[in-house]
């Protein structure tokens, strides 16, 4: 691999400090991880934070500035969040009890602040699954683009190099045309990110039509939809995984590949192949995992990893800040 930054989690802690947003954390009251974490950002300055709660357990932590806690118990905002969540979602049958039910629960009660620009972003995921984490997301806040496609990028890091991968953790199995809009979110998260140009390969069992099916010609579909847009980063495709790494695997097997060098970005057809060959880079490689971040939101939510430390987490509550940038 191609090293890129002497350090990209330096690199992330410095971008969010300069920012100074605000970040909400649902779980604070029952993760020890998540609290460490928070506590390490707002200490640090690196973030603000809103610690969620059901009692007065973190009330201490409160400091008026960096750490604000909020009982969601009892919180003045719940009128004012359960009502705006009742006219988003009363066309889907979302009655003002049910929208005063949900806030209840402490990550719709955060997707609303989001949403509503109490703060600038969610970290949410060391204790509940990605499903429970995004479903107020997706109803709530919903795609940049209407009807557009959601997806996560993954970033793993060792000695300076920083690999990117998509999608590992939303998309079950996209066709052609989402794997188009993966890729183009993913591209635009490396140079959010890592800040460099993105060389992405699609990755398959084949390599450049060696094999047969409906996968491999999936992601042949989706490269050729990628030619007709004139994307202006480099990518190419289908390959297999030892094709993207190795330039002399590439030349034999795929000579007229329009790749710059050893990929630093693979889209994977699934997510099994995804999830799977993340976790692979992570355990054997010994690559420090960071995210999913999720791509294609209107405001900034991401979900931890269940099996993250406090360390990852507090580069995903900076990368939750700086994908708020602009917000």
């Amino acid at each position: 691999m191609t090293a890129l930054h002497n350090s990209f989690e330096a690199t992330i802690i410095a971008k969010a400090s300069a920012l100074q947003k605000t970040i909400v954390l649902p779980e604070a009251e029952y993760s020890e991880r998540v609290l460490a974490a928070g506590l390490e950002c707002a200490e640090k300055g690196i973030v603000k934070v809103i610690l969620l709660a059901k009692s007065s357990n973190l009330n201490k932590y409160d400091n008026g500035d960096s750490i604000k806690v909020i009982d969601i118990t009892s919180s003045d905002l719940i009128p004012t969040l359960a009502n705006t969540l009742y006219e988003k979602r009363k066309e889907k049958g979302v009655t003002l009890d049910d929208a005063q039910k949900l806030v209840a629960n402490e990550l719709y009660f955060g997707t609303m602040l989001v949403e509503l620009g109490y703060a600038d972003g969610m970290t949410a995921g060391a204790e509940n699954s990605t499903s429970d984490v995004l479903r107020p997301a997706l109803q709530i806040i919903k795609g940049k683009v209407e009807g557009g496609l959601v997806s996560s990028v993954m970033f793993l890091v060792k000695d300076g190099n920083v690999i990117t991968m998509s999608d590992c953790a939303l998309n079950l199995d996209p066709n052609a045309s989402e794997l188009v809009q993966i890729t183009k979110q993913t591209a635009l998260s490396v140079k959010k990110y890592v800040g460099v140009d993105p060389n992405i390969a699609l990755l398959s069992y084949s390599t450049n039509g060696s094999g047969k099916g409906d996968s491999a010609q999936k992601v042949r579909d989706a490269v050729q939809l990628l030619r007709r847009e004139k994307v202006d980063f480099s990518y190419d495709g289908e390959m297999q995984v030892d094709a993207a790494l190795d330039s002399v695997t590439r030349k034999l097997k795929f000579k007229d590949c329009k790749l710059i060098n050893v990929a630093n970005t693979f889209i994977f057809p699934n997510l099994d192949s995804g999830n799977i060959g993340y976790k692979l880079v992570s355990k054997l490689g010994g690559y420090k995992a960071i995210g999913p971040l999720i791509q294609g939101l209107r405001r900034p939510v991401n979900d931890i990893s269940r099996g993250a430390n406090k360390d990852e987490i507090v580069l995903i509550i900076a990368a939750t800040a700086i994908e708020g940038e602009n917000k």
